[in-house]
C-alpha cells in the first residue's frame, strides 16, 4: 500500500487486483477486497468502494471496519 501513500492509486488497484487472482483463501481474499474498496473509497468512487464492501461481507462477515466504511460511505 505504500504506492497508495504516494498517491499512485492505479498501481496499488493493479497490484491488489493482481493479488486478488493469486489468492486461494477466502480470508486472504477478503482483505484484498477490503483494501480495493478502500482505493475506491479514497477516490470518491463510492458505488465501486459499496460493491467491494459487500464482497467482504460474503466472504468474511465479521470484519467491523468493512461496515465501519459502509456505514462512512453512506454518511457522504
Amino acid at each position: 500500500m505504500d504506492a497508495q501513500a504516494r498517491g499512485r492509486h492505479a498501481e496499488t488497484l493493479q497490484n491488489c487486483c493482481d493479488a486478488l487472482q493469486a489468492e486461494e483463501d477466502p480470508c486472504d481474499q477478503s482483505h484484498t477486497l477490503y483494501n480495493i474498496g478502500l482505493i475506491y473509497g479514497n477516490t470518491g468512487k463510492h458505488a465501486q468502494a459499496l460493491e467491494f464492501c459487500y464482497q467482504v461481507l460474503a466472504l468474511k462477515s465479521n470484519l467491523p471496519q468493512t461496515l465501519n466504511n459502509i456505514a462512512a460511505i453512506h454518511k457522504q
